[in-house]
């Protein structure tokens, strides 16, 4: 049992998606946002969602029994850009994926390379962009996509590897947020950096895995409360929510240089993940024994403020309306 349970979280953690939060990720930080909301607030963002032409096939579709559809609806608006990525080609036309992530460089202390700048389209000129959009009340259908595309992109960009690449003499052309980097745990876990961070607040979308992981970040709030709201206070653009998160991944990913990571293929097989033929001489660094406590302390911190921020531009929205 210990072996296919250890099996089944490292076919998770080592699982290729660039996605930043998985679904639960996204929808707990949405249920924060949902709680910061009055109830006329609620009501005017819900009536904007009503208006997404996958209203009725993602956003409402699938509700557990014991949450309130418009509940429901603003928990799915988080998640619609990841799952527009796969499907007909009619679903696939809204994808867009270079707008999930900016590649900010990291260069290690000690290493000699040049990195190219952000590309021209990012999550921070996006949110940007859709937020306009949202606020002008022009076509009602184009205000519903973008406004789900804030919903998922302000949450998005906290995850600390949507907003940092690594660049060394190992990855000249960046490590891709992540999706390029591997590195043991000390349980013997061989994990993707991105993958494993995408999934450290969880995987069960259920009402009670949702508020479970909303009251997690409501500790976070009783704990680092005076933090969190003095950044909030002091960060008020994209530019340096995307600067804070890219200091968080110098320092809880990275660990300012000191963790060492490869390049490796690897594929998941026989219930293991296996170092594929051509790469099993490579030795594969392990990471502190500490990391996988300090990422999941980091995760949760910086999914506080993202349901936070997240009320806050969906308040604004609200008055608008």
């Amino acid at each position: 049992m210990k072996r296919l349970l250890f099996s089944l979280l490292t076919l998770i953690l080592i699982s290729p998606s660039a996605f930043a939060w998985n679904d639960k990720g996204h929808m707990v930080c949405s249920r924060l946002a949902w709680k910061q909301l009055s109830a006329e607030e609620r009501t005017k963002i819900t009536k904007i969602l009503q208006n997404h032409p996958h209203y009725k096939e993602y956003l409402a579709a699938n509700r557990p029994d014991n949450i309130p559809e418009d509940e429901w609806a603003f928990m799915r608006a988080s998640t619609w850009a990841d799952w527009v990525r796969n499907g007909p080609p009619e679903r696939k036309a809204y994808n867009r994926g270079e707008w999930h992530y900016i590649n900010i460089p990291y260069i290690p202390p000690g290493e000699d390379i040049k990195a190219p700048g952000a590309g021209e389209q990012n999550v921070v000129k996006q949110i940007g962009l859709s937020k306009k959009i949202v606020l002008s009340g022009g076509d009602r259908v184009e205000q519903a996509v973008h406004l789900t595309w804030l919903f998922h992109l302000i949450t998005d960009m906290h995850q600390p590897l949507h907003c940092c690449t690594r660049f060394s003499k190992e990855f000249p052309e960046g490590d891709r947020g992540g999706n390029l980097s591997k590195v043991k745990l000390q349980s013997g876990g061989l994990i993707q950096l991105h993958s494993f961070w995408d999934g450290l607040l969880g995987r069960d979308v259920n009402n009670a895995g949702i508020n479970s992981g909303v009251l997690d970040l409501e500790k976070q709030l009783e704990v680092n409360g005076g933090k969190i709201r003095d950044e909030l206070d002091r960060h008020k653009t994209v530019e340096e929510w995307a600067q804070e998160s890219f200091q968080q991944a110098v320092k809880c990913v990275y660990l300012s240089g000191d963790l060492k990571v490869v390049y490796a293929k690897t594929e998941f097989r026989d219930g293991e993940v296996k170092i594929l033929d051509d790469e099993k001489k490579i030795e594969i660094p392990i990471a502190p024994k500490y990391y996988a406590q300090q990422a999941g302390d980091c995760a949760r911190y910086q999914a506080t403020k993202a349901g936070l921020r997240l009320s806050i531009v969906l308040k604004e929205i609200a008055a608008a309306n």
